[in-house]
């Protein structure tokens, strides 16, 4: 994303040195390993500081630390969810001095039912990767698995995967019958099987694109 906005220098700062790579083919320019040295590398890589910073895994002292990696005037984006009860502290000083700015982002700071279309359009250009990002599909029963390999840094994310045909079969064979009334003593019973719901119509994007222009109209 910072690639496609046309940022000039794109850092990625991280725990794990294997997920350099990754990070550089999706535009990272420079890569920093994270911990009490980090600080002073960015400055020295960006000449005097970033000017966007972007928090993304929710703990304090990372949220304090990219702070402190803005140049005058620059700009804090927080967007990991810290616990429930942290706290943001900063340098009061420094925030006035450099006139820095903290705010928030919760799931991009966008109205989905508009920007989709456009993500799915730069996605089909290729100018947004997406493939690379999905490291394996897992089905269901293996999420507990595949939650302990994000966590051990093996993967940068896995789809988890529904058998939908599996679902909807159950669903036919789960769904009640109900009787007919007779309408003689010879007739024989019928039954009436009740509606099951119809499975939802996926939208074409030529279709999400006709909805984004409509919308974008009113």
């Amino acid at each position: 994303a910072a690639r496609i906005a046309g940022a000039a220098q794109i850092i990625a700062i991280d725990t794990n040195p294997s997920k350099f790579e990754l990070a550089r083919s999706f535009g990272a320019t420079d890569t920093v390993l994270a911990g009490e040295d980090a600080l002073a590398q960015v400055v020295e890589l960006t000449g005097g500081g970033a000017d966007y910073a972007f928090e993304v895994v929710g703990v304090p002292a990372a949220q304090r630390q990219a702070f402190l990696m803005l140049r005058k005037r620059g700009t804090l984006v927080l967007v990991g969810l810290p616990r429930m009860g942290s706290e943001l502290s900063v340098p009061a000083l420094a925030m006035i001095t450099k006139e820095a700015r903290v705010i928030g982002s919760l799931m991009g700071s966008v109205p989905y039912q508009r920007v989709v279309p456009t993500y799915a359009q730069l996605y089909l250009d290729g100018r947004l990767q997406l493939d690379p990002l999905i490291s394996q599909r897992i089905a269901l029963e293996d999420i507990n698995k595949g939650y302990e390999q994000l966590i051990a840094g093996e993967t940068a994310r896995s789809v988890v995967t529904f058998d939908l045909s599996a679902v909807l079969a159950a669903q036919a064979q789960a769904t009640p019958a109900i009787a007919a009334p007779q309408g003689d003593a010879g007739a024989q019973a019928k039954t009436t099987p009740v509606a099951t719901p119809q499975t939802p119509t996926a939208l074409s994007f030529q279709q999400c694109q006709m909805r984004h222009s409509a919308a974008s109209k009113r």
